[in-house]
């Protein structure tokens, strides 16, 4: 016992005295015990000391310093293998934070983005305002909160701040933000930009003709929920807004967006916020990581190393005792042999162990390349680089399986199962317009049901297109609403007037977001190509078809013919 307590004091303090400098995030307690100071280390260092000292002292000279010796032996393993685990734990948790910060910067530049696109759209459509209210202006802004999801209204202000008759939309939304805030008067008459927080809104404001500003309201909490999916759905994310013109900077986080993440909330690591500037106002963004997360991007490796140190200290207490017990006698014992076998036991063991080890790293480098090759943020060495890794083993069998695939008769037959499938599928949708009307194409169209639809459009023809998983391929919703925003600004710089629609299967199982487009036939072809879709719908002012862009290209008219299918 004095050899066990002797060397466990020694060793717990070499590992407090080892302990690295960067954090455990994984391990907020364990990581409190390693840095309680050096003092203490160095009290628990001279307590084992003198338990060596006294045990050497007491043990007799053969079976109590064997048992002595072997409990030094034992704590030291134990102590060996807690520092390596600590360093090891060190190394994850700096790729956690690595992980962590790359996300918080990417969800920044996200967020300046997106702002920056607000601002954009909105001085195009200053720079299209008159002396008075028109359709085409109305239209126009209607279409820019339509784009730019999070955008609650847009207005008119003269150079007193205050909002003109007609040019608010929707009517009445952005007066009541304005009523509660004092708009900066200085800027709108010398035309600058500006813009200011109020307690639930984001407020901007760039020049217009006639010494006014064009004001386009944000909720930054939906624009930065919608960010948050895809990105950092396992966090907490705080975003906090500086009070810009009045020069006071940072307010602290009293005005947070607060967006809590999918899942248990773990403690806050110790992290720096990451900081950028748009619009004249200060932003900062801080993420908190879920459990959940926490246990995503846990090394089970440094689990093993604990398993493993501790079988190899128990190997090394029972190896000295069987051993000393063996020379003792001077013989090869029925015991000895006994000790051996148990020893090769747990050499299999840890064998084993570390096969499987090994065997997880591979599958976790195959994962990591597979990131690699799905991450948007890869460029194409990277990429090429990850294929090349994944694909040296199974290149061969690649091809092997497609020659056989593309020369046999079972192919053809896969392929008219899949345009069958396809048809059933998008002739049992159901397209619902926002605010109305909502057309099931597996029933004809009542005459005048899209009236309100086809007058916004300003054509009795148009298609309705998406940009969602591309190939019929289920993609993230944060990629669908990247490849979505892409789209918009296709039509609007193509000058296609359009108007947004969700598509349903009949269980709601399903669903992609699209847009209703004035567009001819060939236009329409070449946008659903273009964004990989394996079809779309045709309304040619009557009755709704699907256009195939694979397979036969087919033209099939909806509804279907009940007895035909």
């Amino acid at each position: 016992m004095a050899g066990i307590a002797g060397g466990s004091l020694v060793g717990l303090a070499a590992v407090l005295l080892a302990h690295p400098a960067q954090a455990l995030l994984d391990y907020p307690r364990v990581d409190a015990l390693l840095r309680v100071g050096t003092p203490i280390a160095l009290v628990l260092l001279a307590a084992g000391a003198a338990a060596l000292v006294t045990g050497t002292m007491a043990a007799r000279p053969r079976d109590g310093l064997r048992a002595f010796v072997a409990g030094i032996v034992g704590a030291a393993c134990l102590s060996v293998t807690a520092i390596f685990w600590v360093h090891g734990e060190a190394a994850e948790s700096a790729t956690q934070r690595t992980d962590i910060t790359e996300k918080q910067e990417l969800l920044g530049a996200m967020l300046s983005a997106a702002l920056d696109g607000r601002r954009a759209a909105a001085a195009q459509l200053a720079a299209r305002t008159g002396t008075a209210v028109n359709e085409e202006w109305l239209g126009s802004a209607r279409q820019l909160l339509v784009d730019f999801t999070g955008s609650r209204a847009v207005t008119l202000v003269g150079p007193d701040g205050s909002q003109l008759p007609g040019f608010g939309v929707p009517p009445g939304v952005a007066l009541k933000v304005l009523a509660g805030c004092t708009l900066p008067k200085d800027m709108i008459r010398l035309g600058q930009q500006w813009a200011i927080n109020t307690d639930d809104s984001f407020v901007m404001g760039v020049a217009a003709p006639g010494n006014r500003s064009l004001v386009l309201v944000i909720d930054p909490a939906d624009l930065a929920a919608r960010l948050q999916k895809g990105v950092a759905e396992n966090f907490t994310v705080f975003v906090g807004r500086g009070t810009g013109l009045d020069g006071s900077g940072l307010d602290g986080m009293q005005r947070d967006i607060v967006l809590p993440g999918a899942g248990t909330p773990a403690p806050a690591p110790n992290l720096p916020q990451f900081q950028f500037a748009n619009t004249g106002l200060e932003w900062r963004i801080l993420l908190h990581p879920t459990q959940e997360w926490f246990d995503e991007h846990h090394h089970r490796a440094n689990t093993f190393v604990i398993l493993l140190g501790t079988i190899t200290a128990a190997a090394c207490v029972a190896w000295i005792r069987a051993g000393a017990r063996v020379r003792a006698a001077g013989a090869r014992s029925p015991d000895a042999s006994a000790a051996r076998a148990r020893i090769a036991v747990h050499a299999r063991e840890a064998l084993s162990q570390e096969a499987s080890h090994v065997i997880r790293a591979r599958l976790r480098e195959t994962a990591r390349a597979l990131d690699t090759v799905t991450d948007p943020r890869s460029d194409a060495t990277t990429r090429e680089d990850a294929l090349r890794r994944i694909g040296a083993s199974l290149a061969q069998a690649e091809s092997e399986v497609s020659a056989l695939l593309e020369t046999t008769a079972y192919t053809r037959i896969v392929r008219a199962e899949q345009d069958a499938m396809l048809e059933h599928l998008y002739a049992a949708v159901t397209l619902e317009f926002p605010g109305g009307p909502t057309v099931h194409l597996d029933r004809p169209v009542p005459p005048g049901t899209l009236a309100e639809v086809q007058r916004e459009l300003g054509s009795t023809t148009f298609a309705v297109l998406t940009s969602d998983n591309p190939m019929s391929m289920p993609g993230t919703p944060h990629a669908n609403m990247l490849r979505r925003s892409v789209l918009a600004l296709e039509l609007r710089n193509a000058g296609l007037v359009h108007r947004p629609v969700t598509g349903r299967n009949a269980d709601g199982s399903w669903q992609e977001h699209g847009f209703a487009v004035a567009a001819g036939v060939g236009e329409s072809d070449a946008l659903a190509e273009l964004h990989g879709q394996n079809a779309y719908y045709w309304f040619d002012g009557t009755a709704f078809s699907i256009h195939e862009m694979t397979g036969q290209h087919r033209t099939i008219r909806l509804p279907r013919d009940p007895t035909k299918q």
